[in-house]
């Protein structure tokens, strides 16, 4: 069976020759700065802290007791957002800002990447060979979910085509009950999803630039996992299965 890496190969590339010659690695000593994939999207109409939070923690816990069907919902309209460059560049501007609290010289090295390089563009092109896209928000929710799940173990291996396409049906499914997301915009949707993507490849370059480093490593792994629960996933209370994560 063909493996789909989701780990994102020439981002991950590029963010560890920017990031790893300054202090960037520093930043896991300030827990849930890096770690919550949300502080792209603070003003995010949605919350997807306090009481949305919630929401979607529920339905997530739920998607993780039931079982899959075989036909996809991944691909609602409701999940599907019209790309905007000025919310793009806003997005970033926002990631470069809040790296800057706690890294500077990191902030200043991601940003001359974002200037230079179209990194969003580049994740979808590597998504689309695996049927995924970057405008879509269970996509973008599928890649950060598994690589935060790996990465919360220090793993940099693979999954499967199969338990891609269910851990994207379960975030489909979770997000689509959570009332807030269905009327989202356009603008929400963008913020939200490309935090999740950028989120996803800084935690493939930390992992795997951190596999010589066991302290280090830990750190990271401790990190990843408190930023994941910003997110209503409690990744230590689920394993990766063929039909997606399941609770343990």
């Amino acid at each position: 069976m063909s493996k789909v890496n989701l780990i994102i190969g020439l981002v991950t590339a590029i963010l560890v020759s920017f990031l790893f010659n300054s202090a960037y690695a520093q930043i896991f000593n300030y827990g849930s700065s890096f770690a919550t994939p949300l502080y792209i999207g603070r003003e995010w109409g949605l919350g997807l802290q306090s009481q949305n939070s919630n929401r979607i923690k529920k339905n997530l816990t739920a998607s993780l007791n039931t079982k899959n069907s075989n036909t996809s919902i991944a691909s609602s309209k409701l999940l599907v957002y019209k790309v905007s460059s000025t919310v793009r560049r806003r997005n970033l501007a926002q990631f470069v800002a809040k790296t800057r609290e706690v890294d500077p010289d990191g902030a200043a090295k991601m940003e001359k990447l974002f200037a230079s390089t179209d990194v969003i563009s580049i994740i979808d092109k590597k998504l689309m060979a695996f049927g995924l896209r970057s405008n879509n928000v269970a996509d973008a929710y599928t890649v950060y979910w598994a690589n935060a799940w790996l990465g919360s173990q220090g793993r940099t291996d693979n999954l499967t085509n199969t338990q891609v396409i269910a851990v994207r049906n379960q975030a489909a499914k979770a997000l689509l009950a959570t009332l807030p997301f269905t009327s989202a915009t356009d603008a929400q949707k963008q913020e939200l999803a490309e935090a999740m993507l950028i989120q996803a490849a800084l935690i493939d370059a930390v992992v795997e630039n951190a596999q010589s480093d066991p302290a280090l490593l830990a750190k990271v792994k401790v990190a990843i996992a408190q930023g994941a629960k910003g997110m209503g996933l409690d990744l230590d209370k689920m394993i990766l299965t063929a039909q997606g994560f399941r609770s343990i």
